[in-house]
């Protein structure tokens, strides 16, 4: 992996001689990095800073995991194995969409509980957190049973034929 040198990158992108196990670990190490950035970034806005040191760990577990299985899975069966950056980015944006809408619904659910039960700021991070996680671990089952549904259909065609 180049960290720094983008031409030589840049060079082997262009030449086709990254392999898909490359290219997973390069989205990874991206994944990582804007997902630490990001937590670096509401240091400033949290007031428990524990809470968002479980939820920042919980949520590198979960992409290191989840990117994990679901290359594992596109790479297992018959099918071939191959454009797992390319399937991980298009099955995650309608999964996304649908993530986001439960999210706003679970927001406005848990905005009327606390202004109903007057839950205590620390409870509602705690939800957050919770919901945080969640739906990082139901996007990346449901990228893995999405790529495992195509590997079974890749070896009924297979079959078939």
């Amino acid at each position: 992996m180049y960290f720094w040198k983008t031409h030589k990158l840049a060079e082997d992108i262009k030449n086709e001689t990254l392999s898909d196990n490359e290219w997973k670990n390069y989205y990874l190490a991206a994944s990582i990095l804007v997902t630490f950035s990001m937590y670096m970034a509401y240091l400033t806005t949290r007031t428990n800073k524990l809470v968002l040191l479980v939820e920042a760990i919980a949520i590198l577990g979960v992409i290191i995991f989840g990117v994990s299985i679901t290359y594992n899975t596109n790479q297992s069966g018959t099918g071939n194995g191959m454009n797992y950056i390319a399937r991980l980015t298009a099955l995650s944006l309608p999964l996304l969409i649908k993530f986001f809408v439960l999210s706003i619904v679970f927001g406005i659910v848990l905005a009327v509980f606390s202004e109903v039960l007057t839950l205590p700021l620390s409870i509602q991070e705690s939800f957050i957190v919770v919901l945080a996680v969640l739906v990082e671990v139901l996007i990346f089952l449901a990228i893995k049973y999405s790529l495992a549904a195509y590997q079974h259909i890749a070896t009924r065609t297979l079959n078939k034929t």
